[in-house]
């Protein structure tokens, strides 16, 4: 049985989220959605995630890059070897 890659999107503008998870579901990827920091910061740790899309300009105190350093720590606890960052700017 093939496994289904999740993406994780934390994002707090709804029409971004739903661009993304339409062009990502239309590639055969699952999606998940946060709409703040700290829901996304949770999210992160309790679920396992192929790719997680950040918007690093959330509302709140450096959310986006508490969110990176907290995932790289969880990642660096598993088996996972690899952990990867894309950092993508809109404007």
């Amino acid at each position: 049985m093939k496994k289904t890659h999740t993406i994780l999107i934390i994002e707090d503008d709804q029409n971004i989220v739903n661009l993304i998870s339409l062009h990502i579901k239309d590639l055969g990827f699952k999606t998940e959605h946060a709409a703040t920091g700290t829901e996304g910061l949770r999210q992160s740790l309790e679920h396992e995630y192929d790719l997680i899309i950040l918007d690093i300009m959330l509302p709140g105190l450096e959310v986006g890059t508490q969110v990176v350093s907290a995932s790289q720590a969880a990642i660096s606890n598993t088996k996972s070897d690899t952990f990867s960052i894309c950092h993508v700017q809109l404007y």
